[in-house]
């Protein structure tokens, strides 16, 4: 076997349904480069991964690792512990519920392999918002429409107000990791956005505006192994955000970026403004006098 160009990391605890349409995207990928899928199951069912994965195993046996977690310590110690296992020049987290375009690899990896972008530490592309149902053993899509047309580029003050993207759309280098830290494994909830800004406030990020990838949401109020993080934990997720931005208003002064915590404070105001803003604006117009 070739050296993995791509090392695709894929955390997952019992949702056969999920890891099995993520299977069918990282398999039906067209020319991809040389590329590795690690797959870390998080303290599920072993049989049951083994199982879902015996397409991937008989025809791609080299290119699959399973590792199987004795106990759950959350999604970050997962992606770390995935990486640790990774041999490729790029890294991606393919959750087990997103999905890619056929086309995903090849086009991502070749942006950031042009000479144009070597300085670049990682891609984002846009994606499409799926937003589905589970009905018994199926997943019904209700709709799809974009998730992010707007983002045309990719700078600290966009990612320190919000993170624009998510992991199954960021293809980043495995030595810009190397150099930002692992992800952090004490938040049990948006531990890739704050991995996106130790990442971009060392090196830029780039776009390429194409619709590649597929962010897959269940409704919110959603429970149980089939639930979003995002939908099914809104109040984790606002607690979390707040702990976050604590943390970045008090940072020291950083190298380059000395006026760190104000511009994250800044990013936190105009954050809590624009979600103000949508709030009014989706309130019914009343009559007039």
């Amino acid at each position: 076997m070739n050296q993995a160009k791509v090392s695709i990391i894929t955390r997952t605890r019992d949702r056969e349904l999920f890891l099995a349409r993520a299977m069918a995207s990282v398999l039906g990928q067209v020319d991809p480069p040389a590329w590795e899928w690690i797959v870390v199951n998080d303290a599920g069912d072993p049989a049951t991964v083994e199982a879902v994965l015996r397409e991937a195993r008989e025809q791609f046996p080299e290119q699959l690792q399973v590792l199987h977690l004795p106990e759950s310590r959350g999604m970050e110690h997962a992606s770390n512990r995935g990486i640790e296992q990774a041999t490729g020049e790029f890294l991606i987290i393919h959750d087990d519920d997103d999905s890619w375009e056929p086309d995903f690899l090849r086009r991502m990896t070749a942006w950031l392999e042009a000479p144009a972008h070597r300085q670049y530490a990682g891609v984002v592309c846009h994606s499409l918002l799926v937003e589905e149902v589970i009905e018994g053993d199926r997943i019904v899509i209700n709709k799809q429409m974009p998730f992010n047309p707007w983002l045309q580029e990719v700078d600290p003050w966009m990612v320190l107000e919000e993170n624009p993207y998510p992991p199954i759309s960021f293809l980043f280098r495995r030595l810009a990791y190397d150099e930002a830290g692992p992800f952090d494994e004490e938040l049990p909830v948006l531990g890739d956005w704050e991995f996106n800004v130790r990442l971009i406030l060392r090196h830029p990020l780039g776009l390429l505006p194409e619709m590649l990838a597929r962010y897959h949401h269940r409704p919110r109020g959603s429970t149980g192994s089939t639930a979003n993080s995002i939908t099914a934990g809104h109040d984790t997720h606002r607690h979390w955000e707040n702990v976050l931005r604590d943390r970045w208003r008090q940072a020291p002064p950083l190298e380059g970026l000395p006026c760190f915590g104000q511009l994250a404070a800044a990013a936190g105001n105009i954050r809590k403004i624009r979600v103000r803003l949508d709030q009014l604006l989706s309130l019914p117009i009343r009559p007039g006098p």
